[in-house]
């Protein structure tokens, strides 16, 4: 089952040096099999499968319109799509003609998303942007707008004819080949595209079998972006390179109802299927007897959990509530990876119950492991297992290089088949992340800098403690620090350009955002603190759509900064837990983490039906008034769509999630979306479980976007 590597074997015995070769040959074996299943709104009844033979067709037949607008070997192909079979097929052809795939976000509304394509086009060099539907004309449009001297091919994959028996030879590869650029998210100046060969896809893709136990007999269901390495590497491709049927549904879908995903689950009697951490929270929360009415869970044998730290609390929650419905406890199956080691480095060996390790808190803060089970001084750690397959993990000091031996903390650093080979026409970049040398060892062996902290135990088990790279993950989603410095030192005139540090915390199981900032010596005397607070948090909101949990206004010139200017982040995180900060003011926030109607859809009617969902919903019970912000009674992007859902429903009209972040102080909103709805009549009331129906009225290629970079 497994060979000299600790990895097992391809299923069905096939022998391959790349997922091309893989795929093409299921393609041949079993041409009547169904390779994808898409489920149109993440509705059981409306599914859209491709036969392996109709994938190998599609695909060639976007292969032959590639050449000929002479995109050959090598070069990069941007994919923009929503969720649905024309991104795959578009990825094989990719795969088919030797060209390098880069997956990207649809952009949404704001300006920073479409910036951000056109940064990667421009990064990348790209020969030709695929789409399909309205998306490519509205591309091309803004293109001709914003980056008109781009002079590549925009091809629009619907209007290409489908050829049974394409006479067409795909491409012969090689493993240092590329065959993808995954572009980290969060960043929208200077996105970084990881390097992926060949080589790196096919190990990763066997790692992820021996880690998640997959095998032939497979069934898989996700509803993860496909832009996004989890989606795409960990699902979508993983079931090709199996020979299985990928079932999904776009992340639209599972954010409107997020029992759909456990519904499909059942239905397919999926084996493996995961999320980020916030989904499974999400279930938990969203659970009712009536709506898990016959869902039947015994099947799930993997309940991958990664992409953002794995909280105690959730395994905890989604386990006591859905353990009824046949969930087995060792199903949750936490791990980590990243984009720059393709996709997975490390998971349990055996499905077990997870492993949770407590530790003194206040040594943990310090960087030292001490067993503690003490609940009032402990912290609980979540164990994400060993390393997979021929891969090695070590725990090194950042600063020395030298290798940790003594069980403390330290920086993560991997080496193995699956790192990737570097950032994409970054060399400086490349050297530092992908080529570090440990000291004291073998100068010919490179390893990866993660960029994250974690520790390994006595078994050999990891343990993730932090971020030593300044990245904030929340919801899955990455942000940089220094975008929301920006947003913030930008939003008043009495804070100091250059003087603030934005990082996370912990806290009741969240990462939260802090924002510390220096107050401009100018203004020391004239500075209202409550204004400029509710400024700040106010414009992060808005630019961001991010939550600020503590604001500390300091004085002038007291941020930890290095001798060259610096901002230290880690060390302002350090002294803002110790209480060591030069406080000139401080908010934090009090609110909690994560249907009744009124008669018109006025004003009050708004504010109260707001009120109820925030109560009954979210077991939020902050006061609410019109001068409350969304912000402080602690709603997340995530609940902002439920609860647009939710208004849809109470007052018969489509509500726009953007207007949240246009209006974010509740009176306000309030007041636009009643002068939104104008002269339309006294609404019928509609129960919960209709609401959905109006907030899919909103234009398809808007609310997709949306919801779906959430997830990027």
């Amino acid at each position: 089952m497994f060979d000299l590597e600790g990895l097992r074997y391809i299923p069905g015995g096939l022998v391959a040096n790349n997922l091309k070769d893989i795929i093409e040959q299921r393609c041949k074996l079993t041409p009547e099999k169904m390779a994808l299943n898409f489920l149109h709104d993440g509705e059981l009844d409306n599914q859209e499968v491709n036969t392996y033979a109709e994938l190998d067709a599609a695909a060639k037949s976007i292969l032959y319109v590639l050449r000929s607008c002479e995109v050959y070997k090598g070069d990069k192909v941007v994919l923009l799509f929503p969720a649905g079979n024309a991104f795959v097929q578009a990825f094989v052809a990719c795969f088919y003609g030797g060209a390098v795939a880069v997956p990207v976000a649809l952009p949404g509304r704001r300006e920073n998303d479409w910036q951000r394509v056109i940064g990667i086009v421009r990064d990348c060099g790209a020969s030709a942007i695929l789409s399909c539907g309205d998306q490519a004309s509205k591309i091309a449009e803004r293109f001709a707008q914003d980056f008109s001297e781009w002079n590549g091919a925009f091809i629009n994959v619907d209007e290409i004819k489908k050829h049974e028996n394409l006479p067409l030879h795909t491409t012969d590869l090689a493993p240092d080949d590329l065959a993808f650029l995954q572009y980290t998210s969060g960043s929208t100046g200077a996105p970084k595209g990881v390097m992926v060969s060949h080589a790196n896809l096919l190990h990763n893709q066997r790692v992820l079998q021996t880690g998640f136990k997959n095998d032939a007999d497979t069934r898989y269901v996700s509803w993860l972006p496909l832009f996004h390495d989890m989606g795409l590497i960990g699902c979508a491709l993983q079931s090709l390179y199996l020979g299985v049927t990928f079932n999904y549904m776009a992340p639209a879908a599972f954010l409107q109802q997020p029992l759909r995903w456990l519904r499909a689950i059942d239905y397919f009697r999926a084996t493996t299927s995961g999320a980020p951490n916030f989904a499974y929270e999400l279930c938990a929360a969203r659970y009712s007897a009536e709506a898990c009415k016959g869902i039947d869970l015994s099947s799930w044998q993997c309940a991958f959990n990664g992409a953002e730290p794995v909280r105690p609390g959730t395994l905890d929650n989604f386990y006591r509530v859905y353990a009824p419905h046949g969930l087995r406890k060792t199903a949750q199956f936490p791990c980590y990876g990243l984009a720059e080691g393709v996709l997975m480095v490390s998971g349990a060996t055996q499905f077990a119950e997870p492993k949770l390790f407590n530790i003194n808190a206040q040594q943990y803060h310090r960087g030292i492991i001490t067993r503690d089970q003490n609940p009032e001084t402990a912290v609980t750690l979540v164990a994400v297992g060993g390393v997979v397959g021929d891969q090695e993990l070590a725990i090194v000091n950042p600063v020395t290089h030298q290798r940790n031996t003594d069980g403390a903390i330290g920086e993560i650093w991997l080496h193995g088949k699956s790192v990737a080979c570097g950032y994409w026409g970054k060399g400086q970049a490349t050297l530092e992340t992908f080529q570090a040398q440990i000291v004291g060892e073998p100068p010919e062996k490179t390893w990866l800098r993660t960029g994250d902290s974690g520790y390994l135990d006595d078994a050999n088990e990891l343990y993730i403690t932090g971020r030593i790279k300044d990245t904030i993950i929340i919801n899955g989603k990455n942000y940089f620090p220094q975008d929301i410095e920006l947003v913030v030192e930008n939003c008043e005139p009495s804070l100091k350009p250059g003087g603030g540090a934005v990082f996370s915390v912990e806290r009741d199981g969240y990462e939260r955002i802090v924002v510390v900032q220096e107050v401009h010596r100018t203004h020391l005397k004239t500075f209202d603190p409550a204004t400029v607070i509710n400024a700040i948090r106010t414009a992060v909101a808005r630019e961001c759509e991010l939550t600020v949990y503590d604001v500390c206004l300091i004085k002038p010139t007291t941020l930890l900064k290095t001798t060259s200017g610096k901002v230290q982040r880690q060390q302002n995180k350090k002294a803002y837990l110790q209480n060591e900060l030069s406080l000139l003011a401080q908010h934090l926030s009090t609110a909690n983490s994560s249907n009744e109607v009124v008669d018109k859809p006025t004003e009050e009617f708004i504010l109260s039906a707001i009120q109820q969902f925030v109560r009954s919903q979210l077991h939020i019970t902050a006061k609410i008034t019109p001068a409350s912000l969304f912000i402080d009674i602690g709603l997340t992007s995530v609940d902002v769509i439920s609860l647009a859902e939710y208004l849809s429903g109470a007052i018969s009209a489509q509500v726009d999630p953007s207007l949240f972040w246009d209006y974010p102080e509740i009176g306000k909103f309030c007041l636009a979306l009643s002068h939104q709805l104008g002269e339309q009549s006294e609404p019928d009331i509609e129960t919960p479980g209709s609401l959905v129906n109006n907030i899919q009225e909103m234009p398809e290629d808007e609310f997709r976007s949306l919801l779906e970079r959430e997830l990027s």
